[in-house]
Parts: structure tokens; C-alpha cells; sequence
């Protein structure tokens, strides 16, 4: 940012020439001075006239000489520089003021061109076009900071120089950017028990990403997972729309899973899920330290479940098997960071409906949701080990029976630790998630090696809307633990060791059941 300074600089002392432009007029009608009767302003946008009056506080009705009206142009010229609109300012244009009236003229510096080199694949189009999203109207050295901060916070640019110069004319700029890119393509192998031990608790995973594919910051992912009982895949591809500020997503996904925990596995229980749908992600304010997003989906979720090779209804919503909803949700996100704290709010609303169903074998429904994470460093020295406080929250609510894809599920790695995955799913629920985490080996000293521990509190309680055979209607599971994460390099191990504090029955032999969750990462 120092070389933004100081071409800002250059470009406001070309700016600052134009002054002296009085010679024609001021040796003759100032020589004596005038009695100053009225200041007009010309060209100014950013301030009002009366802002401006209150900058220059001018003596109206007294006389004044050629050095009070350039005082004045130069407190116009520092109250713009001050606001960081470092390449405008005022000058004093030729006119006639032997009445009195004086005309200062504003020039209100403009970003007139970017040019950009860059070391990779992405388009200098999508480049420039970021830039100029968050400098339209006056140039403002505050925006252009944030503009380029922005810019180097996509996973596909490694960091930014920006150089700014003087165009051709005045109050116009031109910036030159030179980008280099960050490595796009990720290849990733994950091993976990992330799974329910009813379809295999062991997965492994196989992720791909890239994050430039067409080089307009457009990116796709594709994951492959595989238990004993289940057999997965999904891909994304998302582009950005720059001139709304947004990301449109489009997904899909489908499995197949069978149930392999005895003694069930003999009764053949499987299960095929289809999902597709759209994403818009669009950011309505963004700040240093702030931003408001929203988001509009729209999903079809198909599924069909079968016992013993015939469709089957295991849950509330299906119909000879198959359940069918075409869901659209839409959320609300703020988020902020700064003084040693993050924090995120995400409320929205899901309804989904059969309508497009001609058999009309669902039933309408919607939901409420409000997620939150707050992180808080505990020391507020940058030199002392960052101990972190985070709280998660999860709370859910529907007045409807829902189907079993959109139902809360309580217990496992993500939810409440020391329990199987999606031990319970219910219509409505809350879930709390409380750690501390302290570094007991810091990466910068020992090689790239990091390791933390975190010590662990985990909540949460459920209820179905109706009733249903052989299933608790409420269910509440609380559990406390450590854990344990490792970084070397490329390679990420967590392991997590939680007790169950409620519903202390042990359903099995899975880890899970001893309440252990693992999991490991690689990329390629």
C-alpha cells in the first residue's frame, strides 16, 4: 500500500499545479483586495455546499486578497485528503469577481483504467471488474484498499501489489495491478468414522477441487465417499456475477446405501437419494471487518428405500417408499471479525412442497433455522499461546412432520460428540458446542508441525411434531471430552475422545459407541 501512497501523491501535485492557473485575473482584481460578497462550489458531490462552507469558513463581507482564496482552495484540497479522496481537490478557474462572487471548482478524482498482469489463469476482465465494483464514483483511497484486501482474499490470488499514477487528464488514475495467483487445483484423500456404524462407520473420501476453471474465479468440486454400506458422490460448479456482487452455485449429488450392522443387514435395507439444486450468494455490505450476505436456494430431493427388495415407508413424508420435495430456503448471514474475535449469524426459513408431484404423495412443509459461532482468542497479547473460546449453535423448528432428509440429526462428530451419527433426527431441536483449545506445539517453531488440544461440552435436545411408533418424541444427549489436532505440511490428523453425560447405553462395538471420533486428511 505504500506504493498506492505515494502515486497518490504524484497524482495530487499534478492536481495542486492547477492552482497557480490564476495569473490571467488575480494580480488585477486582487491587487487590492475585493469585498467577498458570496462562494459558489462547482463539481463537488462527495461534501454539501454546506460542509464546505463550514471547511472554508470564509469572511464574507470583508475583503480579501488572492493568498485567503488559495487558503481556501487548499482546506477544500486537505478536507477531501483527510476523507481519503487523495487525488481530488479544489482550484480557483478563471472568472470575473469584481462583485464579489468567487466560483471554486472541485475536481473530484476518478480510477479511469486498471491494468493488470497476472501470473496465471485468471482473466484480467473478472480482475478489473472486482476492482472497479468497489470504486465506482470518486476515487477514495479507503475503498481501493479494501477493493484490493477483497481481492486478496480469493483462494485463487496469493497476494497483490497495486501501483498508482496520474492519467492523462486531470483527477483521472490509472492503477496497474500485478497478481499472482495461488495454486488451484487440490487433490484430496480423507480417512474417517464420520459415518453411522448402522451403514459403516469407516469412509473414506476422495475430493477434487479447482478454483479457476474457465480463469473467471468459476469453481467446480467433486467428492467420492465409500463405507462398507454406502456408495457417494456429488459435484458443484459456481461462478461469480461481479456486477451483483454474487455466486451462483449449481449441485448435485446422489448415493446408495445399505444397512450392514447386524441383525439388520439381513432384511436388506437400501436406500437411493437424488439431489439437485441452484445457489445465489449475494453480498449486500462488506466492510474491513463486517458483512451482510444472503442466500436463495431452490432443491428437488428425491429418495427411495426398500426392505428386502420392495419399497418400504421407514419414516413420516415417504409414500410406497419414495419421498419427493422441491425445497426452496432462503437465509440472512452477518458476520464480523476484529479485536481478537469472530463472530457469524445465520437465520433463514426452508418450505418445501409437492406441488410439482402429480402422484401427491408429500406433504407441504417449512422450517425455521438460526445458526451462530462465536470465536474469541482469550489473550489479548499476540505474543502469549492463542487460547480459544468457541460456541457453536444449531437451532431448528417446524410446526410440520418433516421428512427425514430434513430433520435435525443429533449425535456424531458435527453435532454431539460420544454418539453415533444421526443417532436421533427430529422436526425441531437446539444444539450447543462449547470448547476451549490451547497450542501445545506452534507451526513457525518446530517445522511446520502445529498441535492443539481442546477440552469440550456438547448439548442438544429434539422433539418430532406427532408421534411415532417405537420412537421417543423428545430426546436430549449431552456428552464432555478432549481432543486432539495435528498439522504437518499437508497432512491433518483430529482424533476426539468425548463421554456420554445422558443416554449412557452403549449400542455396539463401532468407535463411535466408545465415544471416539478420527479423522485424517491428505492433499495431493
Amino acid at each position: 500500500m505504500n506504493n498506492l501512497k505515494r502515486r497518490f501523491r504524484l497524482a495530487l501535485a499534478s492536481l495542486v499545479l492547477s492552482v497557480a492557473q490564476v495569473s490571467a485575473w488575480g494580480s488585477s482584481q486582487l491587487a487590492e483586495g475585493i469585498i467577498l460578497q458570496e462562494i459558489a462550489f462547482v463539481g463537488a458531490t462527495v461534501f454539501s455546499e454546506s460542509e464546505l462552507d463550514r471547511v472554508i469558513d470564509a469572511p464574507k463581507g470583508q475583503t480579501v486578497y488572492i493568498e485567503d482564496l488559495l487558503a481556501m482552495v487548499d482546506a477544500i484540497t486537505a478536507h477531501y485528503v483527510e476523507a481519503g479522496y487523495i487525488s481530488s481537490g479544489a482550484i480557483l478557474p478563471d472568472q470575473n469577481i469584481a462583485n464579489g462572487k468567487v466560483t471554486i471548482e472541485v475536481v473530484e478524482g476518478r480510477l479511469d483504467q486498471v491494468n493488470v498482469v497476472s501470473t496465471g489463469r485468471l482473466k484480467s476482465a473478472f480482475l478489473v471488474s472486482r476492482v472497479q465494483a468497489d470504486t465506482t464514483g470518486p476515487l477514495n483511497l479507503k475503498s481501493l484498499q479494501k477493493a484490493i484486501s477483497r481481492l486478496e482474499q480469493e483462494p485463487t490470488v496469493s497476494h497483490v501489489r497495486g501501483d498508482l499514477k496520474p492519467g492523462d487528464k486531470r483527477g483521472k488514475s490509472v492503477l496497474d495491478l500485478e497478481v499472482v495467483e495461488a495454486d488451484a487445483f487440490k487433490l484430496l484423500v480423507g480417512l474417517d468414522n464420520h459415518k453411522s456404524p448402522s451403514v459403516g462407520e469407516a469412509q473414506g473420501a476422495i475430493a477434487l477441487q479447482h478454483l479457476n476453471l474457465l480463469g473467471f474465479n468459476d469453481r467446480f468440486d467433486a467428492r467420492i465417499e465409500h463405507t462398507d454400506g454406502i456408495d457417494a458422490g456429488s459435484v458443484q460448479y459456481d461462478f461469480p456475477v461481479p456486477w451483483l456482487r454474487s455466486r451462483i452455485a449449481v449441485f448435485h449429488s446422489q448415493g446408495e446405501t445399505f444397512v450392514v450392522e447386524e441383525p439388520f443387514d439381513e432384511i436388506a435395507i437400501e436406500s437411493d437419494t437424488d439431489t439437485s439444486g441452484l445457489r445465489l450468494t449475494t453480498t449486500w455490505a462488506e466492510g474491513a471487518q463486517s458483512a451482510w450476505k444472503s442466500h436463495l436456494s431452490w432443491e428437488n430431493k428425491d429418495s427411495l428405500t426398500t426392505l428386502l427388495g420392495l419399497p418400504f415407508d421407514f419414516s413420516p413424508g415417504s409414500s410406497n417408499g419414495v419421498t419427493e420435495a422441491s425445497v426452496a430456503g432462503l437465509s440472512v448471514e452477518y458476520s464480523r471479525r476484529g479485536d481478537g474475535a469472530g463472530l457469524s449469524i445465520r437465520a433463514g426459513f426452508r418450505s418445501g412442497s409437492d406441488e410439482l408431484d402429480l402422484a401427491g404423495r408429500d406433504g407441504d412443509f417449512s422450517l425455521y433455522q438460526v445458526q451462530a459461532r462465536w470465536i474469541k482468542r482469550l489473550s489479548a497479547d499476540p505474543l502469549l499461546p492463542a487460547w480459544l473460546l468457541n460456541l457453536n449453535v444449531n437451532y431448528q423448528h417446524s410446526s410440520d412432520t418433516l421428512p427425514a432428509f430434513e430433520r435435525l440429526g443429533l449425535g456424531g462428530h458435527r453435532t454431539v460428540r460420544g454418539y453415533r451419527e444421526n443417532q436421533s433426527l427430529k422436526d425441531s431441536g437446539f444444539i450447543a458446542n462449547l470448547s476451549i483449545s490451547a497450542p501445545i506445539l506452534s507451526a513457525g517453531a518446530n517445522d511446520g508441525m502445529a498441535l492443539r488440544a481442546e477440552v469440550f461440552y456438547d448439548y442438544g435436545r429434539g422433539e418430532n411434531t406427532a408421534e411415532a411408533l417405537n420412537v421417543d418424541t423428545e430426546v436430549e444427549l449431552s456428552s464432555a471430552g478432549v481432543g486432539f489436532s495435528a498439522e504437518y505440511r499437508n497432512l491433518k490428523i483430529r482424533i476426539q475422545k468425548a463421554v456420554r453425560l445422558k443416554r449412557k447405553v452403549k449400542l455396539g462395538d463401532a468407535l463411535q459407541d466408545s465415544g471416539i471420533h478420527v479423522g485424517v486428511t491428505y492433499e495431493l
